[in-house]
């Protein structure tokens, strides 16, 4: 690997910031460890029913806060798979470029983005929607759950 490997890069994906080969190499352990202990503290409170009680202005059923739970635990799930692909890719994508196979980032990465604000937005629209639901009647997100 060359000394001086690219840490940062522009929205048109070429190299405006180097650093280290230490730095570039260390930055993806502690990448992943971050998101990771990231996760596992997302994943205590989301799956704890005091955690929706709290969050919701009105009263929830038993059946509401467990959809919330499953819901709330898709969504934790789907952007911590997606932010460790993005990851992933961004650090291949620079090894890549140091060692000049590239020369700047692929449209990958905003693909990720893309997908990652997707599923954000489709569920917290789930999440609302159930929060918000008045009766408990037939539902879509009974289904699968």
């Amino acid at each position: 690997l060359p000394q001086r490997m690219p840490v940062h890069f522009n929205a048109q994906g070429k190299p405006d910031g180097y650093g280290s080969k230490k730095f570039a190499l260390l930055s993806f352990p502690f990448s992943i460890a971050f998101l990771g202990v990231g996760y596992l503290i997302s994943a205590y409170f989301i799956r704890e029913p005091k955690y929706w009680r709290k969050k919701s202005k009105k009263p929830l059923s038993k059946e509401q806060v467990q959809r919330l739970i499953v819901v709330g635990t898709r969504l934790i799930d789907a952007s911590m798979i997606l932010a460790m692909l993005l990851i992933i890719d961004i650090q291949w994508e620079s090894f890549l470029v140091a060692v000049g196979k590239m020369q700047k980032l692929s449209k990958n990465i905003w693909v990720i983005i893309a997908l990652m604000v997707g599923f954000i937005i489709y569920f917290s629209v789930q999440l609302y929607s159930i929060s918000s639901r008045k009766e408990e009647g037939s539902s879509p997100f009974n289904q699968g759950s």
